[in-house]
């Protein structure tokens, strides 16, 4: 039986995933994340960001014979990783990271 308490707790937890688009990470977000991580600090600043979003991006061009636009891409990861830092201050936590994954654009694609 659900108390009033364990209600509201999950109706909060609710509420927060629904407002913030954060909830718990997948494994292969978590793996991403640690990718992106350069230095280990457990934040991704810009320069992480966009060399591993440069990275991937040439990795799949190359992968499904298709150009390669670095300045496109750059461009394209410097306003997602601005779009993604809610909280403005220059790096990205995990929770951020894994919210703009959840939301669209930047989801994996299930193979086929």
């Amino acid at each position: 039986m659900r108390t009033p308490i364990k209600s509201t707790i999950a109706l909060l937890a609710t509420l927060s995933v629904l407002a913030l688009g954060y909830a718990e990470p997948k494994q292969w977000q978590v793996k991403a994340f640690q990718n992106f991580d350069a230095n280990s600090d457990k934040a991704l600043d810009e320069s992480e960001y966009i060399a591993q979003r440069l990275n991937t991006a040439k990795k799949n061009a190359k992968k499904n014979n298709k150009e390669f636009d670095e300045a496109k891409v750059a461009a394209n990861a410097k306003r997602n990783f601005s779009k993604a830092d809610k909280n403005g201050d220059g790096k990205l936590s995990g929770k951020e990271f894994y919210a703009s994954m959840n939301q669209g654009g930047n989801k994996k694609k299930k193979k086929s």
